[in-house]
């Protein structure tokens, strides 16, 4: 079955195509997720901790994302700032 041009505009423009907010919400939610993930691991590497210290939490993060990054924002750069920066 065949659609004209002017009628697949109508069916699109109308919210028909199929449209599903949960699928939207989702890509929201990934890619705020992703946004998170990044910041921390920005935030770990100019943070001025050693690099071993950022070493590991940079592995933290990527074997727990959800811990990590939850630990880091919670203690990390706050230790990170009391602490002396060491190279």
């Amino acid at each position: 079955m065949s659609m004209s041009p002017e009628r697949l505009m109508v069916f699109v423009a109308d919210g028909q195509a199929g449209s599903r907010p949960l699928t939207a919400a989702f890509i929201l939610l990934i890619l705020v997720a992703g946004a998170v993930y990044m910041g921390t691991l920005i935030s770990i590497i100019t943070s001025p901790n050693g690099k071993g210290m950022k070493f590991a939490w940079a592995i933290f993060v990527f074997i727990a994302p959800l811990l990590g990054v939850t630990l880091w924002f919670l203690v990390g750069r706050r230790h990170a700032r009391s602490s002396p920066a060491t190279f």
